[in-house]
């Protein structure tokens, strides 16, 4: 799921309800991230691999 390929991908409301639920404009909640920048709290994204033949399915 991600919002920022929305319509082709199905997006995140942030709302609460299931993926994928009818969920309308007034269902929508901005998403609050943070970024951990003390070594004692470290952020990091994991990101995965595609290669050609997971890409195909």
């Amino acid at each position: 799921m991600t919002s920022s390929n929305f319509p082709r991908r199905a997006r995140n409301t942030n709302s609460g309800n299931l993926l994928l639920a009818a969920d309308t404009d007034d269902h929508i909640r901005v998403a609050t991230n943070t970024v951990h920048l003390d070594p004692s709290t470290p952020s990091y994204v994991t990101l995965p691999i595609m290669t050609p033949s997971i890409l195909r399915g």
